[in-house]
């Protein structure tokens, strides 16, 4: 009973001691801190080892602090300033936030979006923040509420961050497991009185029996003012420190008496002339006797992280949420029940009870209720380019004969024949003169073997014409209905044996149909090229949809490809499944599933490390547990391969799944926070949000690694390459 009376007396002039310094402070660390969600309304993030801070009432943090500490009879008039000291983990987009009262109870272990007290007034409005401030402190000045609190006129239901829009952040809170720095409330305390000056030390004289607490004696004069100190915690290496920065080492406590700065600051027991020894540490002394429980002192400082505990078991599995069904256009012909989700006139609106339809959602708040506002018209934007140009059409009918003058005709002379004027023999020799006028706009003349071409030019007009019709029905082996040739041994030419040009977004530039024929690589073609230096077959386009288009209207091939022994090597058929009997090569570096992320692939990017979304099926979202084994692979930055249940043109890949990597190498997110990561190290999911950490707690690896490392990373954060591999 004697010494827990001794200890209460010890408590009682220690913050006597404070009390009569100039300006004593106190240091408070939340009892509460969490943040609510209203796109999981039902979800507790107590246990959460960060506070996230979204605009749009999306995510709202709550933090509460126990005063009790605080000596009785204290008010607003005892205290010079209070400041909310807040770790800053992450800032996607920069923006700012206010600080309210809470106007109700509420515990980190149950509130919920569904469940959170109302938000009062506004204590401190417009903090800003940046991505500079990152891995930071941010300080708000919340004198206001702490006055309010002691003198009574508030309860002490905490504070509440709202943010402002765009805000997107996040802080630490006192469940972090990678670093100690949670939340605080930093208060200065007004002089209570001045410190009268110290005596002269006696004689140390032998220990006496411990006597009852004496009357307290009259206050001294006042001293003059000390030099004040800015503790620092313990030394680092790599930090800038201040004259008068204090900081512990090996057990003492050092105080800087000139500046210095990182990256190589010696440590202070081997830096006398930056360091001053403030209080050596001392040698155990002997173990007293047990003294009397004092009264509550003030939180200290949060200690160092302890290791990691053996993982407990799976909980319970929580009740469901309400869903909601998502059913398009409002349609007063459908019936809807309760929770079903229609769009109006730029509006979505949330049926409240099961209704016919009658009368649309504006102007019918008995069965529906506004859930997301028609936004304002944004400015227009600029023109966007030219969109390509649509595949071509079928080929339409045939038309009606055409008129008298032809696209092209065949005369000897001025005159049109109608007798034969030239013949060919059978060793191919031209009997007589041919004269042939193209399309009105230039001639060609064969006489024997000789050939005279001027420019000709074809004109179309009529709906089913064509510049230059001709047919072929089968003269032999490799005969053509159209043939062209172009000869020429320098490089620098430009030319084509048949070239088409089409400015119509369904026409064609050359057009080739074949009813049966063989070529000499086993088929018949539509259209033959050959090569013996460039290309065969060449196609190009400018905005169009493609410079090639095949299309087939049987259970056939839509290309094939053959090799020099005129052997099929490759194919495409009907379906759009490939066959090549070389293998493939791609561009990418591993493969990767295409599936869907909660909340939306905006919050996501690549080397995101993901995990299995228990709340829906085939959908991920950010690992944020370490040695979660729900762990499924990471965000691919370039895939090889992507599967997909999907068409390969459906706007739901690129619109609501992002790539993920399951097998290959591929960038990925990771931190040092569970030590150095050296190549071969199993990666595992860390506290930190997307981002993966070595794995070194064996009995916890199985099913939690998402890969191994392929690049080292010393400290802090970082991007490496990883080798996919699931186990």
């Amino acid at each position: 009973m004697t010494t827990s009376k001794n200890a209460r007396l010890f408590s009682s002039v220690l913050l006597l001691i404070l009390l009569a310094s100039v300006a004593a402070s106190a240091q408070f660390t939340p009892t509460d801190d969490s943040y609510t969600s209203t796109l999981a309304g039902s979800t507790n993030f107590g246990a959460s080892g960060v506070l996230d801070l979204q605009s749009g009432n999306k995510d709202t943090i709550f933090v509460r602090f126990d005063l009790s500490a605080i000596p009785p009879g204290y008010t607003g008039a005892n205290v010079a300033q209070a400041t909310l000291k807040l770790y800053v983990n992450s800032v996607p987009t920069g923006g700012t936030f206010n600080v309210d009262y809470v106007l109700g109870s509420w515990s980190e272990k149950t509130i919920t979006a569904n469940l959170e007290p109302a938000i009062g007034t506004t204590i401190a409005s417009g903090v800003s923040l940046t991505t500079a401030n990152k891995n930071d402190y941010v300080l708000i000045n919340v004198t206001a509420a702490l006055d309010a609190w002691l003198n009574g006129t508030q309860a002490n239901d905490g504070l509440a961050l709202v943010a402002n829009s765009p805000l997107v952040a996040s802080f630490t809170s006192k469940e972090s497991t990678t670093t100690s720095h949670a939340p605080e409330l930093d208060i200065v305390f007004n002089s209570t009185g001045a410190q009268g000056p110290q005596g002269p030390q006696g004689v140390q004289g032998p220990t006496g029996a411990q006597g009852s607490m004496g009357l307290t004696g009259p206050q001294g004069l006042s001293g003059t003012n000390g030099t004040g100190f800015n503790f620092r915690n313990a030394f680092i290496n790599t930090a800038a420190y201040a004259v008068n920065d204090e900081v512990t080492y090996n057990g003492s406590t050092y105080v800087a008496i000139v500046a210095s700065s990182g990256p190589n600051n010696p440590t202070p027991d081997q830096n006398a002339a930056a360091w001053s020894v403030m209080a050596q540490q001392g040698a155990p002394g002997a173990v007293g006797p047990q003294g009397p429980a004092g009264s509550q002192g003030l939180q200290g400082q949060t200690g160092a992280m302890g290791p990691i505990g053996v993982q407990g078991p799976e909980g319970a599995t929580g009740t469901n949420g309400t869903g909601f069904n998502f059913t398009g256009p409002f349609s007063n012909s459908t019936s809807y029940n309760v929770n079903d989700v229609a769009a109006y006139n730029g509006s979505t609106y949330v049926s409240t009870v099961a209704n016919q339809g009658a009368g649309t959602p504006d102007s019918n708040p008995t069965d529906w209720t506004l859930m997301a506002q028609q936004g304002a018209a944004g400015a227009t934007g600029s023109t966007g380019p030219q969109g390509s140009t649509g595949a071509a059409g079928a080929t339409g009918p045939q038309g009606p004969p055409g008129v008298v003058n032809p696209g092209a005709f065949i005369q000897n002379g001025t005159t049109q024949q109608t007798t034969a004027s030239f013949n060919i023999d059978g060793s191919g020799t031209l009997g007589g003169t041919l004269t042939a006028n193209v399309g009105g706009f230039g001639s060609a003349s064969l006489n024997g073997s000789a050939l005279v071409a001027t420019a000709a030019t074809g004109t179309v007009t009529s709906s089913g014409g064509y510049t230059i019709s001709a047919t072929n029905t089968g003269l032999g082996f490799n005969s053509a209905a159209i043939y062209g040739n172009f000869s020429n041994s320098s490089t620098a030419a430009r030319g084509f044996g048949v070239y088409g040009n089409n400015n119509s977004p369904s026409g064609v530039g050359v057009f080739g149909s074949d009813s049966g024929g063989k070529l000499c690589c086993g088929y018949s073609a539509g259209v033959y090229g050959f090569s013996s230096a460039g290309y065969g077959v060449a196609g190009s386009t400018n905005g169009g949809v493609a410079a090639a288009f095949f299309s087939v209207s049987s259970n056939t091939n839509i290309i094939v490809g053959q090799g020099t022994s005129e052997q099929n090597v490759f194919r495409v058929d009907y379906t759009g499944k490939g066959f090549f009997d070389g293998g493939t090569q791609t561009g990418g570096a591993d493969f990767a599933e295409s599936v869907k992320v909660s909340g939306g692939p905006q919050f996501y990017e690549p080397g995101d490390v993901l995990v299995i979304d228990r709340v829906t099926n085939r959908q991920l979202r950010l690992a944020s547990k370490p040695y979660s084994r729900l762990v499924a692979g990471i965000y691919s930055t370039k895939p090889g391969v992507l599967a997909t249940p999907h068409p390969m043109d459906d706007p739901s890949i690129k619109k609501d799944e992002v790539p993920l990597a399951i097998v290959g190498i591929v960038p990925c997110k990771v931190t040092a926070a569970n030590g150095p990561i050296h190549r071969g190290d199993l990666l595992v999911a860390s506290s930190k949000p997307g981002y993966a950490m070595k794995g070194t707690d064996r009995t916890r690896l199985v099913g939690a690694v998402v890969g191994k490392a392929l690049e080292p990373l010393s400290r802090g954060t970082g991007t490496i390459e990883v080798l996919v591999t699931l186990q």
